[in-house]
């Protein structure tokens, strides 16, 4: 087994589930930082975060299913057991 990894600013807001790499995710909180967002949301029971500069989306948008890009260039890939990062030995 595996486990996936990506950093919160590799993961963005997408308009819609055909682009590729694209999840839908339930959007829970929404935490202010300024100029930027984090944005934790769920996917299959999993939480994940995105940093985003999109200032649009507000509190009225939790609890809604929005579309999230992830760029799998920058993801990494742990041994589940060990955790070691394996993605340069794929």
């Amino acid at each position: 087994p595996v486990c996936f990894g990506i950093r919160p600013e590799h993961i963005s807001l997408s308009v819609n589930c055909k682009e590729m790499n694209t999840v839908t995710g339930a959007l829970s909180i929404i935490e202010n930082m300024g100029s930027e967002k984090y944005l934790y949301f769920t996917v299959n029971n999993k939480e994940f975060i995105a940093k985003v500069n999109d200032q649009s989306i507000t509190t009225a948008d939790i609890g809604k299913n929005l579309y999230f890009n992830l760029d799998t260039s920058f993801c990494h890939i742990f041994d589940f057991y060990t955790e070691e990062n394996i993605t340069n030995y794929l």
